[in-house]
């Protein structure tokens, strides 16, 4: 019967408890690695979910001059393809429902304008704008 050689279990034991102290390092700088890499996907993501919502917001601002050019001043004439390009454009730049009247009522002017405030108790959102201009000045209704 053959002895088992105890030098050589005791050497193959070492060599395997270092294999894994190596591995449980390894991990643990991974883990570590992993968990810098946490906070710099959290930080990049918090930055762009402010600078998503500092974009939302600046149709408050200079988004008013960018509506205008986009859209252009309200047509009497035309109020159907100018709504539509109104409805292009707050869903490219997400704009917040409410800064959608705001908005129109800078490209509104002239008798349409003075119009708008007499009966502006009837506008007090998007959807109701665009009913008034339909009503108003043409189209058919949506419904």
């Amino acid at each position: 019967m053959l002895k088992p050689n105890f030098d050589c279990l005791h050497s193959r034991r070492i060599i395997m408890e270092a294999r894994m102290e190596d591995m449980e390092r390894r991990l643990e700088a991974m883990e570590a690695n992993n968990a810098e890499n946490f906070k710099i996907l959290f930080a990049l993501l918090s930055a762009k979910v402010t600078q998503s919502e500092n974009e939302r917001t600046s149709d408050a601002g200079d988004g008013g001059a960018k509506f205008l050019l986009s859209v252009g001043m309200f047509s009497s004439l035309h109020p159907i393809s100018w709504i539509t390009r109104a409805e292009v454009y707050f869903c490219v730049q997400h704009t917040l429902p409410e800064l959608k009247v705001d908005l129109v009522k800078l490209c509104i002017d002239g008798d349409v304008f003075k119009a708008l405030v007499e009966e502006e108790g009837e506008v007090v959102n998007w959807e109701g704008m665009k009913q008034w201009l339909l009503k108003r000045y043409g189209g058919r209704r949506s419904e």
